[in-house]
């Protein structure tokens, strides 16, 4: 069976704010949440007031008793909960990063990134390694600058400088891929307090963060949101 073609025409902010109005929602105005809507998309806001909507319903009503206030409260727990959670992770995306490419360069040379040799999958590898030079060409960073005047144009970077343009996406891919008998692997999880044995649960950690840290990032909805994927309960990191 076909999937109907979308034809919902556009509606003006006033349009929308008498919508969710007539649906039950109390405690403000129509000029008020007309404001709102001005600078809190529509579709936006949905994912707050889905919860406190009998959604089988055609027209969504709100159920008794929730008021703007109800709804309002959220949105902002939500926008300080993605901050607090965004301020650390990016402490731990740091450190991950620094950690990872001074150990693997004191152990390597600045381009193991490069060596294949030291990775379990060559496929995983050379994706890896495209996506790295793709991020590192499209950065504007002025140390990127300096080393492509000051360098030959085929050269590529150290490691400590060309991972200060990816992502913490990428950086735990490159940690992913490593050989499981390489010591600075172990090394670099010793650092988060975590001993060989435990490189899933690390993984399954740091999977888990950089779900939450795009979450953040892209200032989605985090409160009340399923994860897609969960992270391994540790019971012992004695290193």
């Amino acid at each position: 069976m076909s999937k109907p073609v979308f034809s919902k025409p556009a509606l003006r902010r006033d349009e929308l704010a008498r919508v969710l109005i007539r649906r039950g929602l109390s405690g403000i105005s129509e000029s008020e949440l007309s404001q709102k809507l001005q600078y809190i998309n529509y579709y936006r806001l949905r994912g707050y007031t889905y919860p406190y909507q009998d959604n089988s319903h055609e027209e969504s009503l709100f159920i008794d008793g929730i008021s703007w206030e109800t709804i309002w409260s959220d949105y902002v727990f939500d926008s300080e909960l993605r901050i607090l959670l965004f301020d650390g992770i990016s402490r731990f995306e740091i450190a991950l990063r620094s950690i990872v490419t001074q150990l693997m360069s004191e152990y390597k040379g600045p381009y193991w990134y490069t060596d294949k040799s030291l990775f379990l999958s060559e496929a995983k590898f050379r994706r890896d390694l495209q996506e790295l030079k793709d991020a590192w060409n499209r950065s504007k960073d002025d140390f990127k600058n300096h080393f492509v005047e000051n360098y030959n144009s085929g050269s590529l970077p150290p490691a400590w400088m060309i991972f200060e343009t990816s992502t913490l996406g990428l950086v735990s891919k490159y940690f992913e891929n490593l050989n499981k008998s390489l010591e600075p692997r172990t090394m670099i999880m010793r650092q988060f307090g975590f001993n060989r044995s435990s490189g899933k649960v690390f993984l399954s950690w740091i999977r888990q963060l950089t779900y939450i840290r795009n979450i953040c990032a892209h200032h989605a909805r985090l409160f009340s949101r399923r994860l897609t994927c969960s992270c391994i309960i540790p019971t012992n990191l004695e290193v």
